[in-house]
């Protein structure tokens, strides 16, 4: 759940950064077709998800194939971002598999992406700290001990990495 989380939250805050640096090359006089080019240029992010990966898109995967559609978006992701200093290494996809219908049925699955899908994670609706917050409340609350720290620290780490990184000193906080 929390990958699924976290994957929503990238995509809502890279689809913001677009629709904001789309909106500025707009009022420049850029072209909308030019500009929606330039707004999504990799050099442009702290991070990026590729087209083919946005939630919208993956969300109306049929449910059979829904599964393999998210690993292959998570994937995606942490290739597209690899070569960052603040990439995801691993964190997306390490021991993550949502075609393991054993550890989270389908129905539920489907029921998650249709929940998730009906709120908006990005900055604008959802302050970095609320997110962090949200986080360790669900870990708190919700992580099995075992394995626990390896798990928080990753995604306590992706959480930084999302954030609004200019208030940090590039040191993630303790797990």
């Amino acid at each position: 759940m929390f990958a699924l989380l976290f994957y929503k939250r990238i995509s809502d805050c890279f689809d913001e950064e677009v629709r904001s640096q789309m909106a500025t090359l707009i009022k420049a006089g850029v072209p909308q077709d030019q500009a929606l080019s330039l707004a999504r240029d990799p050099q442009n992010h702290h991070f990026v998800v590729p087209e083919p990966s946005v939630w919208a898109t993956v969300a109306r995967t049929a449910k059979a194939q829904l599964g393999q559609a998210l690993n292959d978006a998570m994937l995606a992701i942490e290739r597209a971002n690899a070569h960052r200093q603040n990439n995801f290494d691993g964190i997306l996809t390490g021991k993550i598999d949502f075609n393991k219908q054993d550890e989270l049925p389908r129905d539920k699955l489907v029921n998650l992406i249709n929940h998730f899908g009906s709120q908006t994670f990005d900055r604008t609706h959802v302050s970095d700290d609320l997110f962090g917050n949200a986080y360790e409340y669900l870990i708190r609350n919700f992580a099995s001990k075992a394995g626990k720290s390896k798990r928080q620290r990753g995604y306590r780490a992706l959480g930084y990495r999302i954030g609004d990184q200019s208030a940090h000193d590039g040191q993630l906080p303790p797990a």
